[in-house]
């Protein structure tokens, strides 16, 4: 066997995903689905939310297709083979921690282990070297990894236990709602003014991320471990992100699918197939079809059309066409009555008929509540209303 040099492994792995075909969900070529079929429901884009979103409509027996623009379904959630063959790679996603505490895994609401999806957890849970040849592990063990910390600093071994009970005695107070439908529970601000540690969580989540740190633990290798696993999608000196400098104290493992993050995405995709569900990659959304802000069916870039007889749930992202940017932020995409605390809503995001009209972004989300607030089925709508300027329907 030829010795292999670094020059030409990184070579190898460059022409590597032109030379071998990606792992892709071939939809198509299992259950077909011609152009002018109609559905209850389609679906842009298939990232995890649009696909969980889409497996609560079919479970609760709609009539799904799914359109997909790239040749994998996945978005963010997905595995492929980038370098070499039969080393698979996750593009996005890789510890699926957060999901895990949604009613969809934590009640086990689409039973995905029976289409494939298994999770491992290790344990070290995390391991960073320093480039003085020092290191921190984390262990599931609490005291385990107070031990990695007081290598540094005894004051730093004992706030990281300090830290950590702190975070646990706050766990519902800050994120026992997170999974709650739209419009219900109390505020924040309300839960923290009747709760015996409110002032102190007040100013902890007024706090930057590393004045936190800073004002917690002396070593900066300790700082440094606890800003980096994982690295906060915000700048950790940025006011307001006190909370992310608890995200990295923890005894639980963070929860990786085996054979890779795509298996989530995966999984769902199997059970939507199983509820008569049909899913299509290659088919990127051109335009919608839509009449006074309803939306009814959808055109692709190769000049295909589906039509629901339900709804269109398109994906808005910051290069959506402007054509048919207006269906999607209309309010009528889903009628009224789908949405829990609908009556919370302020009047004019029920009528949408000012000039400066308000909008929605459809975020698929499963809540906890049924559709029509009736049962197990998640609800499929997180609305997000902000100000847009007035745009005229096309189509």
């Amino acid at each position: 066997m030829s010795e292999i040099t670094r020059r030409g492994f990184v070579k190898g792995a460059a022409l590597a995903p032109l030379a071998f075909s990606p792992l892709t969900l071939r939809t198509e070529a299992r259950m077909p689905a011609a152009p002018g079929d109609r559905y209850d429901i389609v679906v842009a884009g298939a990232g995890h939310n649009s696909l969980i979103a889409t497996a609560y409509l079919a479970k609760a027996g709609f009539r799904c297709l799914v359109l997909e623009g790239h040749a994998i379904i996945g978005g963010g959630v997905k595995t492929e083979e980038l370098t070499l063959p039969g080393f698979k790679h996750d593009t996005c996603s890789t510890a699926h921690n957060g999901i895990l505490g949604n009613p969809l895994m934590r009640n086990d609401e689409l039973k995905l282990r029976d289409y494939g999806l298994e999770y491992i957890s290790p344990d070290p849970i995390m391991h960073m070297p320093f480039a003085d040849g020092s290191y921190i592990t984390q262990w599931a063990d609490l005291e385990r990894t107070a031990a990695e910390f007081a290598k540094f600093s005894k004051k730093d071994g004992e706030a990281y236990v300090r830290m950590y009970h702190e975070s646990e005695a706050a766990r519902d107070l800050l994120g026992g709602d997170q999974f709650a439908p739209l419009g219900t529970g109390k505020p924040l601000n309300e839960r923290l003014a009747a709760h015996p540690m409110g002032n102190f969580w007040q100013r902890r989540l007024a706090m930057s991320q590393w004045e936190v740190l800073r004002e917690n633990f002396e070593s900066d290798h300790c700082r440094a471990f606890l800003m980096g696993t994982p690295w906060s999608m915000q700048p950790p000196q940025y006011p307001m992100t006190g909370r992310s400098a608890y995200s990295a104290i923890r005894t639980t493992a963070r929860k990786i699918a085996k054979g890779g993050s795509g298996m989530l995405t995966q999984a769902i995709a199997k059970f939507i197939e199983a509820h008569n569900g049909v899913i299509l990659t290659n088919k990127s959304v051109a335009r919608a079809h839509h009449r006074e802000w309803e939306m009814h069916g959808v055109e692709c870039a190769d000049g295909s059309s589906y039509r629901a007889d339900k709804a269109s749930c398109p994906r808005c992202t910051s290069n959506t066409s402007s054509k048919w940017r207006p269906a999607i932020y209309g309010l009528r995409i889903f009628s009224m009555e789908w949405i829990p605390g609908r009556e919370k809503f302020p009047k004019w995001s029920r009528t949408m008929r000012s000039k400066s009209r308000p909008s929605i972004q459809s975020r698929a989300a499963p809540f906890r509540r049924g559709i029509g607030g009736s049962g197990e089925f998640g609800a499929v709508a997180a609305l997000r209303l902000r100000r847009r300027p007035r745009c005229v329907p096309h189509g």
